[in-house]
């Protein structure tokens, strides 16, 4: 199972990548982006594409296992390899890569949400074995799911038949977190300092956006914005040396970062300039020492400079500019960005050439 790695093995591509690297998640003698693995990348022949998250110098990817009839496997990055978390398709049914969440606790726990049979549960590694968190299937979304860790609490935002619904754990009881009125709400999504927990959604009476922040049991509207999600495939809030940034594609403008700033949300850039016109599917977002990433699979390929399809951007300060691109004509799919504040590190995970998840690190 071979498959181009981004930026390494062309040399004007890893100069593209060097040049425009930015101080922190890597240093300026760096060609570009590594895979993690012995197939350049590729986690398993049983994941096609899956989710990521990273933390405390570990970084774990989830997926739905082909080799284990669908149902979920966790594995770490081992050096220049991957090894399965506990047991390989450890869920008694199968699940659904595109509806999962993984995090990454304040010890290095890895979490999961997820899927099975139409309810969502949701499971931390501790002591050597997957342990279920609360309820088993107690809600059914309809969309996608997500998960932060913060204060040491499990927060969960989905919508279901009752709406937006933002739930805690508390002790073995999963709690809801009212917010507004549930029922005109959509696409939440959760960010969190470790401690102060934010949702992003959509208010569906008004076509808006709105970030929330959670006092308490109580929730307080911090900015909107005449912007809205309208797909829910990696929307994210990230917070980063005190910055709010929620990162989202809109229907309008393509990927859309924006910035909370006093009480507005203010876009980062001019609306539109990260796709550039381009045709793009699977944006994905996160920030680093506050300066905001952006992954996508762009379709169109032409609206970028050299190297074309570009994979990644960043925001320099004063444009979107390009951080890596992929050297191969052929469609990756499913990108997802992420992280690890703790080692500047970012991590790429998407569908490559050959229909395997793979992982690059840079």
């Amino acid at each position: 199972m071979n498959r181009f790695f981004v930026c390494a093995g062309l040399v004007s591509l890893a100069l593209a990548c060097s040049s425009n690297n930015p101080a922190g998640p890597s240093d300026a003698g760096d060609a570009g982006w590594t895979g993690i693995g012995g197939d350049g990348g590729e986690v398993s022949s049983g994941a096609s594409f899956g989710r990521i998250a990273a933390g405390g110098g570990k970084v774990f990817v989830a997926f739905s296992d082909s080799n284990a009839n669908g149902q979920l496997t966790v594995m770490q990055a081992q050096g220049s390899s991957w090894a399965p978390v506990g047991n390989p398709g450890f869920t008694s049914a199968s699940v659904d890569s595109t509806y999962l969440a993984i995090t990454v606790d304040a010890s290095g726990a890895p979490w999961v949400a997820y899927l099975m049979n139409g309810a969502v549960s949701v499971a931390k590694f501790t002591g050597g074995a997957w342990a279920t968190q609360g309820a088993d299937g107690f809600a059914q979304p309809n969309d996608a799911i997500s998960l932060v860790i913060a204060g040491g609490a499990p927060y969960l935002a989905f919508t279901d038949s009752a709406g937006l619904r933002v739930v805690t754990l508390g002790g073995s009881t999963w709690t809801d977190v009212t917010i507004g009125n549930a029922l005109t709400l959509g696409f939440p999504v959760l960010g969190t300092d470790g401690t102060t927990v934010y949702v992003a959604y959509d208010d569906l009476s008004a076509n808006s956006l709105a970030l929330a922040k959670l006092s308490g049991t109580t929730w307080t509207t911090v900015a909107t914005s005449t912007l809205a999600m309208y797909d829910d495939w990696s929307p994210s809030v990230n917070v980063s040396n005190g910055s709010v940034f929620v990162g989202f594609q809109d229907l309008t403008n393509g990927p859309v970062v924006l910035q909370l700033q006093g009480s507005s949300l203010t876009s980062v850039g001019a609306l539109g300039d990260i796709s550039g016109g381009d045709e793009i599917e699977s944006p994905s977002f996160t920030v680093y020492d506050g300066v905001p990433y952006v992954a996508f699979d762009d379709e169109s390929r032409d609206g970028d400079p050299e190297p074309k399809a570009a994979t990644v951007k960043y925001w320099d300060g004063a444009h979107w500019t390009l951080y890596a691109g992929y050297p191969n004509p052929c469609d990756i799919e499913d990108t997802v960005i992420t992280s690890d504040p703790s080692s500047g590190k970012l991590y790429l995970t998407y569908e490559d050439c050959n229909g395997y998840m793979a992982v690059d690190v840079h």
